[in-house]
């Protein structure tokens, strides 16, 4: 997987090349990006409510993004469900009015530093506190584990992802909320979380899901440490109101020997109840039989009996009770 990442521009929504539709769904991420608000303290009045806008939140609806990428409003539902479900974004809010998404590692993605100097600044620091501890323990061996571990945490992208949901999530609740920017404090109880306690990376999204949609929890889970320790109650409460499902076992590939004697089975099945339709439809008045035939040209169809041979047989049915009629 490449690394780093390039500028764009919001002009690029500008190009005629640009507005060529139908989109993409690469493209309508993208254009989801560039509509992304970047700035503190925006808002939208709308009637008498005052609608906040934090960094990484879009302020849309679904007709003016299906007018845009040239979809139905049914695809643009159906596309940012997809989106909601891989982790690119927050459970959309739809009111009669307006859509919110939020889109996850905002914060991350539009850093005005690279992935490296983020990287050497995390180790900068770490060797400033190293030298600390030195003076004070003296004891090198230990620093130079607890320097590995901040490392190994630091390149771990689906703990970055974590920390940025849980963080996009109180803001969310409360723009005011004190978060500390110290990642290494942030990331280390869900690697714990995983490492030590053996919870997986899907119930650990869904108790912060969860954690930030209750009202008692989302004042009280306001650090990855808190959501940690308390995260046997929490995680009961979420499979509850349906926040963490496990997902389905993929079908083993059925035996060809086997999948050949079940459609044979299956084909005998549908004839078999087609041969009863027919002994049906020849007990039947001949006034009866026409009002009814098209009944058995389904009862065929669903049998998956050539329609050839229905016809065939409708028309020896039919006959036989016309001569019947004639004596």
């Amino acid at each position: 997987m490449k690394t780093g990442w390039i500028k764009i521009y919001r002009r690029l929504q500008d190009n005629p090349l640009w507005g060529i539709k139908p989109f993409s769904k690469g493209q309508a991420w993208v254009d989801l990006l560039l509509r992304a608000n970047h700035k503190e303290g925006n808002f939208v009045m709308i009637g008498n409510a005052k609608i906040s806008i934090l960094p990484g939140q879009i302020l849309t609806s679904g007709k003016l993004l299906a007018n845009v990428w040239g979809w139905s409003q049914h695809k643009v539902t159906n596309f940012q469900s997809n989106l909601f479900v891989n982790g690119q974004i927050g459970k959309p809010e739809r009111k009669s009015k307006y859509t919110l998404i939020t889109i996850i590692n905002w914060s991350i993605y539009q850093s005005q530093q690279t992935e490296k100097e983020t990287k050497k600044e995390i180790k900068r620091k770490s060797k400033g506190n190293e030298k600390e501890t030195i003076k004070k323990e003296k004891n090198k061996k230990k620093l130079k584990k607890v320097r590995i571990k901040e490392d190994n945490i630091v390149a771990n992208q689906n703990h970055l992802r974590l920390v940025s949901l849980l963080k996009t999530l109180i803001l969310q609740n409360d723009p005011k909320a004190k978060i500390t920017n110290d990642l290494i404090k942030w990331i280390d109880p869900i690697d714990k979380l995983e490492r030590i306690d053996g919870r997986t990376l899907i119930e650990i999204e869904g108790v912060i899901r969860f954690s930030q949609d209750n009202d008692f929890w989302k004042s009280n889970i306001l650090s990855t440490r808190n959501l940690r320790k308390h995260f046997p109650q929490l995680i009961l409460q979420a499979k509850k109101g349906g926040f963490i499902v496990t997902p389905r076992p993929e079908p083993k590939p059925e035996n060809p020997e086997e999948k050949a004697k079940r459609e044979k089975r299956e084909k005998e099945e549908k004839e078999a109840r087609y041969q009863e339709g027919l002994k049906k439809w020849r007990g039947m008045s001949l006034e009866e039989l026409r009002k009814h035939q098209v009944n058995l040209r389904k009862w065929g169809k669903i049998a998956k009996i050539p329609p050839v041979e229905v016809e065939k047989d409708l028309a020896e049915i039919i006959k036989e009770k016309e001569e019947n009629e004639q004596k």
